[in-house]
């Protein structure tokens, strides 16, 4: 009896060292599968573009220095500079402008100053002309499908949003626009946005956020392009320097342009330079912006 109980005892524990072997092998491979089958997350890709277009630009306008604003290009040198005007286009959007003239005009003509008497027809005195005649100027080198109201309408939710695709329906497409940063005269076609201080420059696009409308001697200037062939001798540059768009209206001092209504139909000739580089005759709806007639014009010409 005792025999058959120890042999009983002596089997169940040869069993239970048996047992580990029965564990599956399976359970190893399941451990690392996991590592297979992560995928990439689609927040993270689509939220870089957000955060770079619209983190940037809060730095650019806090670090950018005030002599962006206040210098002048070093070819230039004004004999005349208006105070600054700001104006808020159609009571929306904040349009700064200044007009300034070149010294290198005298002594044939002393200055090119602003009219601080004009009412154009619609009645805007000279600080709302020449705001609404800058944002036209954007309006008609856009390819913004529909009114001036709504231009400028779009361009206010871009401002507001800052949304890529707000701001791409609202850019102004400039064939020649030269940047003051690099050492040659080299205009290329660029994508530029009106008033903004976002900072797309990596997606080709650039921004001003001021204006200045600059009249100088064709000849005196190294950033314009001149048109020797054309009566007057015309000339006209658009050169971004950091954040301030100078916009230049080169004359002859031969007369050609000595006054204000022929100085004023040059002035409208930046529309169609500005969209296609070509010199011609702009409409009327830009000259009637800044001219009223009989020598009455948003400017003032002193000889």
């Amino acid at each position: 009896m005792k025999k058959t109980l120890f042999i009983i005892l002596l089997a169940a524990l040869l069993n239970a060292c048996a047992a580990p072997t029965t564990v599956p092998s399976a359970t190893v491979p399941e451990t690392m599968t996991p590592s297979a089958t992560v995928s990439p997350s689609e927040l993270t890709v689509t939220s870089i573009p957000d955060v770079a277009l619209t983190a940037t630009p809060t730095k650019a306008v806090s670090e950018t220095p005030a002599v962006l604003v206040d210098s002048i290009p070093s070819e230039l040198s004004f004999s005349y500079e208006s105070p600054v005007m700001t104006e808020n286009v159609l009571g929306k959007v904040p349009f700064s402008v200044e007009v300034a003239t070149d010294d290198s005009l005298s002594p044939r003509i002393k200055s090119i100053s602003i009219n601080e008497t004009f009412r154009n027809k619609d009645g805007q005195n000279s600080n709302e002309a020449w705001t609404t005649f800058v944002a036209m100027l954007m309006y008609k080198s856009s390819s913004f499908d529909g009114t001036f109201e709504q231009y400028i309408d779009a361009l206010n939710v871009a401002r507001q949003s800052n949304s890529p695709a707000d701001w791409e329906k609202v850019a102004s497409r400039i064939v020649k626009l030269n940047d003051m940063a690099t050492s040659d005269y080299d205009p290329k076609p660029t994508m530029l946005l009106p008033m903004s201080d976002v900072d797309f420059s990596d997606a080709g696009y650039r921004s001003f956020d001021k204006v200045v409308v600059v009249y100088t001697l064709t000849s005196s200037v190294d950033n314009i392009t001149t048109f020797p062939n054309v009566s007057g001798n015309p000339g006209f540059g658009a050169n971004l320097d950091g954040k301030t768009l100078y916009l230049y209206v080169g004359l002859a001092t031969d007369g050609a342009f000595g006054t204000v209504n022929q100085t004023t139909i040059q002035t409208a000739s930046l529309g169609a330079w500005l969209r296609t580089g070509v010199v011609r005759s702009e409409n009327k709806e830009l000259q009637s912006i800044l001219y009223r007639g009989n020598e009455n014009g948003a400017i003032t010409i002193v000889k």
